[in-house]
């Protein structure tokens, strides 16, 4: 009965102790789960926030180079105008008539670059000899515009060459009204070599300055910037401000704030940082890159970034709470229910205890041996699977490395050599040459092919590349795959000629080989040789911009550095003649001549830079949709400035935008045809009803119809015969003979009057031209008819 007592106390005592251990793991679970979430999803939101301001940041990048980029090509283009260079460097007196004229020519000239540029605000041609502009803005050339000109002039020097100037200056508009106007200046001169009258122009501070709207610029770089708690800010290098999303810092300089001179002084290309201010705490993100000596930064406001956050830390603790609730009442059902069984199951212990002792002093030996034989066991276990999956990741990581020292991402010199000892390179650490090799098409083979057979193709083309690299003699190589139908090879160059030749020729080979088996090209570009490993991205990144040109040569090109060289030695190609040839094909709907001028143009922008080539196709096409907006040709969607946008910079060689811009003129030229046609066709009916109407005038005539439609008389009795196969006169002459054959048919008209009534002035004249036409005189005619008539 004692033992009854004991056992029941026992029983209550072990089932409390269980049922609070199990909701303390509960609660301590739930808890734990809570604060593991809570902050991973603050973390990834973070990460995600900053990861989208860096993509976004880019973008602004890579519209800057491509603005850059476009206003150089527009200076340069004005620098190779003869009229430009001659208001630049003239030194006749303002009020002569050749400077007069050659004023307004560059007048013009600056108006239409304007026009078709809406980034251009105005541009400015100062002439040193006389100080004096020319500007576009012509007789509305206000005063602090001009003065604000000048201060740029006197200000200039050599680091201020083809860079971004902001300013802002009080201006006025036509009614006198004061308005801040803001514009960023890019100014080109001052380094020029022209020789002219035995002067040397080098020295002259004559100089082209292009005014850039500065709203516009704005709208371009912020409109993925629209939040009031988001500020995004371009500076260059020393701090000055060149476009901010509420124009607060425009033309400021912010070197001396905390986080601009944080980010100014950094060496990273690239990042993020938190402050706080008086207004709170922001997170701050920046991009730059080397060849373009602007910072992008954005300023966001930290705590509305996680707002949402507190949102889901609120909804996590609620959902916690929630199932901490359940799980507990779940557990007290559960204890319940297992209570009665333990209960019983105890009663029985005590006689059992005994025996349960004697069998385990039995088992105790062979358990402990059975126990550290699993443990052994598991450790032998333990230590094979590390050493696969050591071995299985060795070429993972050496894959991870290589790729880190191409993009540039290694942190220091003895990072990289600790790491080249770690996982054994099979190149040596000195004349590092990248060679890049590109399927070509290949944005369009992943539209067309499923993911499994891409991987595959791509391990193929990786597996000939190895082969035919070392065919013959081993040479020592590394390759990785970087994405997007690129395969890099990095090799050793000691001998630069003998290099170029050997792999030049597995090149070709590689080539062949892959055309022969999978029926695709493959383009290769050969980086330039670098000194030591540290530079390996150096190559690469040489090798992204020659690859480039890949629009130029085409498929299948090899691609190297000595196209570059000779591009830099050309001057700039103007091909302003060539399209108003075209234009003028266009119009006369002369296909032949057009696809001539069309190949000779292409031609010509080939050996210029990669951006000039696509900015001037570009324009071209820009061109050519306004002729056809100006003959008021109806155009379809194929045929809109968007859809050829798309379809000029969806194309992957110049050669396949050549062909299409043939075939698209060629639509225009059918369809200014049609037009044509349908017009002309209306002008001849409204001649043939005029004529009908007015046959018996005598002064009608070929000169007298061709004013009525506004045509020369050349051109109407052209396409008169054309349509009706006879002259103006001729049909003039036939309807005149039919009506006098009626009127000597059915009335007593002497001839005389007849001829007056069909509008022939002299009754001989008119005998003389019936008889030529009917072979008998007016008066036969009558005769024969009525006995006709009378038989």
């Amino acid at each position: 009965m004692h033992f009854k007592n004991k056992s029941k106390l026992l029983l209550s005592k072990t089932f409390t102790k269980m049922l609070i251990t199990y909701i303390l793991i509960i609660i301590f679970t739930i808890i734990s789960i809570s604060i593991i979430l809570y902050f991973n999803f603050s973390k990834a939101a973070i990460e995600d926030i900053q990861k989208n301001t860096q993509e976004k940041l880019s973008q602004n990048i890579n519209q800057l180079e491509f603005i850059n980029n476009q206003v150089t090509a527009v200076g340069f283009q004005l620098l190779n105008d003869s009229n430009v260079i001659s208001a630049l460097y003239s030194k006749e007196l303002n009020k002569t008539n050749n400077y007069i004229t050659n004023n307004y020519l560059t007048n013009l000239k600056l108006i239409q670059v304007v026009n078709i540029n809406p980034m251009i605000s105005s541009i400015y041609v100062y002439n040193d000899e006389n100080k004096s502009f020319i500007s576009s803005l012509g007789i509305e050339n206000y005063n602090q515009m001009e003065n604000k000109m000048r201060d740029i002039v006197k200000n200039y020097s050599e680091k201020d060459k083809l860079k971004f100037i902001p300013s802002t200056f009080i201006n006025k508009t036509r009614i006198g009204v004061d308005y801040n106007d803001k514009i960023i200046s890019m100014v080109f001169g001052e380094y020029l070599n022209i020789n002219s009258d035995n002067k040397n122009i080098s020295s002259s501070r004559s100089m082209v300055i292009i005014n850039l709207k500065a709203e516009y610029i704005q709208k371009i770089f912020t409109k993925q910037y629209n939040s009031n708690n988001s500020n995004i800010i371009l500076i260059n290098k020393g701090g000055d401000v060149i476009s901010d999303s509420n124009f607060t810092y425009f033309s400021k300089n912010i070197s001396k704030v905390e986080y601009v001179k944080s980010i100014l002084s950094s060496n990273k290309q690239s990042g993020y940082l938190t402050r706080e201010d008086a207004s709170g705490k922001f997170l701050i993100s920046y991009e730059s890159i080397d060849s373009s000596p602007y910072i992008f930064i954005n300023k966001t406001n930290y705590n509305v970034l996680l707002a949402k956050n507190k949102a889901l830390r609120f909804n996590i603790f609620m959902i916690c709470f929630a199932i901490l609730l359940v799980c507990i009442a779940i557990s007290i059902f559960a204890f319940y229910n297992l209570y009665l069984p333990f209960h019983n199951l105890a009663q029985n212990i005590r006689w059992k205890v005994t025996k349960e002792n004697e069998i385990k002093q039995e088992k105790n030996s062979y358990n402990d041996i059975e126990y550290l034989t699993n443990i052994f066991s598991n450790i032998i276990d333990k230590t094979d699977k590390l050493e696969s999956s050591i071995i299985d990741n060795s070429s993972f990581m050496k894959e991870m490395f290589l790729k880190t020292l191409v993009e540039g991402n290694t942190k220091s010199s003895m990072d990289i050599y600790k790491k080249i000892d770690e996982i054994k390179l099979n190149i040596a650490t000195n004349n590092i040459c990248v060679i890049l090799f590109s399927i070509d098409k290949y944005s369009k083979f992943l539209k067309s092919e499923v993911q499994p057979f891409r991987k595959e193709l791509v391990f193929e083309v990786e597996s000939i590349i190895k082969k035919i690299i070392n065919q013959d003699i081993n040479i020592p190589i590394e390759l990785i795959y970087s994405g997007h139908g690129l395969i890099t090879l990095i090799t050793n160059n000691k001998n630069e000629e003998e290099f170029h030749i050997l792999i030049k020729n597995k090149i070709q080979l590689i080539q062949e080989c892959i055309i022969n088996n999978f029926g695709i090209t493959i383009s290769a570009v050969i980086g330039l040789t670098v000194d030591n490993i540290e530079n390996t991205f150096k190559s690469y990144d040489n090798c992204i911009t020659l690859l480039k040109y890949r629009f130029v040569y085409g498929y299948k090109s090899i691609l190297e550095n000595n196209i570059i060289d000779n591009i830099q030695n050309n001057k700039i190609t103007s091909i302003e003649k060539y399209k108003k040839k075209i234009i003028e094909n266009i119009k006369e709907c002369n296909i032949v001549q057009l696809e001539v001028n069309i190949n000779l143009t292409f031609k010509l922008i080939a050996n210029n830079q990669y951006d000039y080539i696509r900015l001037t196709i570009n324009q071209l096409a820009l061109d050519i949709i306004n002729v056809v907006t100006s003959l008021n040709i109806s155009v379809n969607n194929e045929m809109d400035f968007d859809n050829i946008y798309n379809n000029i910079n969806d194309f992957d060689i110049m050669e396949d935008i050549k062909e299409w811009f043939i075939l698209y003129c060629k639509g225009i030229i059918d369809k200014l045809k049609s037009g044509r046609y349908s017009k002309q066709k209306d002008m001849i009916n409204l001649v043939v009803s005029y004529i009908e109407a007015n046959y018996f005038k005598s002064e009608i005539s070929t000169e007298f119809v061709s004013d009525i439609v506004n045509l020369t008389p050349g051109y109407l009795g052209k396409i008169f015969n054309e349509y009706l196969g006879k002259s103006i006169n001729e049909y003039i002459t036939e309807l005149r003979i039919k009506k006098a054959k009626e009127l000597l048919e059915d009335s007593s008209f002497t001839v005389n009057d007849v001829a007056g009534k069909v509008g022939f002035s002299n009754q001989s004249y008119f005998t003389c031209i019936f008889k030529k036409t009917l072979g008998v005189t007016p008066n036969k005619y009558r005769i024969d008819y009525r006995k006709q008539v009378d038989l």
